[in-house]
C-alpha cells in the first residue's frame, strides 16, 4: 500500500547502535513499509517530517537535543518510553528503553500500536486507507513481572522440541514481540 501523502521519515539510532537497537530500527522500517507504504531511512535526520529516536538519551545524543526541555524519565533494562515530540519545528518519536533489548519491546509496542497483532504463527497487519499519522505518546513501560519466560522444551511430540532451525528461529522472534 503506498500513499503519496504519507510523511518522509528517518529512523535515528546512536552513532554506534547496539545490534539488538540496529535490529529494532530495521523492524520499524519493515512494518512502515507494509502497514504505510513508506520507504524510511536509517540514519541521520535530515530534514524529514517524521524522526524515531531509537535508544536512551545517554547513547543516542539526538535522544538527548529532541528531550532537552524534557527528559526521558529514567527506566529499568526492562522499561521504555514512547514519548512523541514537537520540537524546534521537528516532529516525532522517542522510543527509549533502559536497554537495547527493552528498545526492541518499545518498537514492537509502537507497532501494535499501529495495528499489528502478533501471534506465535505470525503478524497480522491490519489494512490502513489514509496516510501515516504520528500518535501522541507520552507513556513510561515497565512490565509488572521481572522475567520473561515461555517453556519451549517438554515432552510432547507436537511441542516446539521437535520444530527444525528455521521454525526455532521464527517462533523465537514471534516470542519477543
Amino acid at each position: 500500500m503506498s500513499n503519496s501523502s504519507n510523511p518522509s521519515i528517518v529512523i535515528c539510532t546512536a552513532p554506534i547502535a547496539d545490534e539488538i537497537e540496529q535490529y529494532a530500527a530495521n523492524e520499524l522500517r519493515t512494518y512502515l513499509l507494509k502497514l504505510y507504504g513508506i520507504h524510511a531511512r536509517i540514519g541521520k535526520p535530515s530534514g524529514e517530517d517524521v524522526a524515531f529516536l531509537l535508544g536512551g538519551s545517554n547513547v543516542n545524543p539526538c535522544v538527548a537535543r529532541m528531550a532537552d526541555d524534557q527528559p526521558v524519565p529514567s527506566v529499568s533494562n526492562q522499561g521504555f518510553v514512547l514519548r512523541s515530540f514537537d520540537t524546534r519545528g521537528k516532529r516525532g518519536m522517542i522510543i527509549a528503553g533502559g536497554s537495547p533489548a527493552a528498545t526492541m519491546w518499545g518498537v514492537y509496542e509502537f507497532v501494535e500500536r499501529l495495528g499489528v497483532v502478533y501471534t506465535l504463527h505470525g503478524d497480522m497487519i491490519c489494512e490502513h486507507d489514509g496516510p501515516f499519522e504520528l500518535p501522541i505518546l507520552d507513556e513510561v513501560v515497565e512490565p509488572a513481572l521481572r522475567v520473561r519466560a515461555f517453556r519451549q522444551w517438554n515432552e510432547h511430540g507436537a511441542s516446539p522440541e521437535s520444530f527444525g532451525l528455521e521454525e526455532q528461529c521464527r517462533f523465537l522472534d514471534q516470542l519477543a514481540k
